[in-house]
């Protein structure tokens, strides 16, 4: 994917995205490496939980990186945070290999680089800005990654086949089932790669794909509900307040490609994530 518009980011400068794929041996772990470029016009925004685990670097005037674990909750994060900005995201379960310790450990933080790589992660921000163009940036990313591959790390194929069941909404009793695993070792496998447990695990994805809905145009609530797998609208809405922060009538993303980006409006003082950006 070329260099390009990255949606409708309001006044200010036109944002810029780049996202391409890793380097092979990276795949079954990472999604994509990404590039961000902008200069938001409002403050601050609201980021919604993926579920998913990021390493993001920043790459301005002090160039820093953290590893963003698993969110259930939303964070507020400073437009400035984003100015010039890259990072990977990793599969859901994809995380493990490039880290020390179980993915749980991460749940709901972001820790800098430095204090999970030592030196290699202190020097990873600046290695990155000092890169000539976007596309050298995520290539000095890949590469640093593939550095800090573990080959002794492979997917757990319960897990993954756990998630691809998770993502079209099977249930949890029955994914667990399917594993022929106890609870007990089930629950402990998948939180060590994916950083959560299988149930709330399953609450972030149904709440995406209710995002992803709303982000789409749809506006029948009680559709939404009932398509994602909700009881009803009720628990639906109680549910969106849960990992949003606001009601789904009040949901109104920065754009329909960028659905885990709301505008902050909120006048009071917020609990702020520097690190954190959800990319698509």
């Amino acid at each position: 994917m070329g260099l390009g518009a990255a949606g409708e980011a309001g006044r200010g400068d036109p944002p810029r995205f780049l996202s391409v794929e890793p380097p092979a041996p990276l795949r079954p772990f990472i999604e994509r490496l990404w590039y961000y470029e902008s200069r938001l016009s409002h403050p601050a925004e609201r980021v919604l939980p993926s579920g998913r685990m990021q390493l993001i670097v920043q790459l301005g005037a002090a160039p820093a990186a953290c590893f963003c674990g698993p969110m259930t909750r939303p964070v507020t994060v400073p437009t400035s945070a984003m100015r010039r900005v890259a990072g990977a995201l990793f599969r859901v379960d994809g995380a493990r290999p490039f880290l020390s310790m179980p993915c749980v450990a991460l749940a709901n933080l972001d820790v800098e680089l430095p204090d999970l790589w030592g030196r290699e992660g202190a020097v990873l921000g600046e290695r990155l800005a000092s890169a000539a163009n976007p596309s050298a940036v995520l290539q000095a990313l890949g590469s640093a990654l593939l550095e800090r591959l573990s080959v002794d790390i492979t997917p757990d194929p319960a897990v993954r086949a756990a998630m691809v069941a998770l993502a079209r909404g099977d249930r949890v009793a029955a994914t667990v089932e399917a594993s022929g695993l106890s609870w007990a070792t089930f629950g402990r496998r998948f939180a060590d790669r994916v950083g959560l447990s299988p149930k709330r695990c399953a609450g972030v994805q149904r709440f995406q794909r209710a995002v992803r809905r709303l982000a789409g145009g749809e506006r029948c609530l009680a559709s939404v509900a009932a398509d994602c797998g909700y009881f009803d609208q009720p628990h639906f809405s109680h549910e969106f307040r849960r990992y949003a922060g606001l009601t789904p009538g009040g949901y109104a993303p920065r754009s329909a490609e960028e659905p885990n980006h709301v505008r902050s409006v909120s006048r009071r003082k917020p609990t702020i994530s520097r690190g954190r950006f959800e990319s698509r």
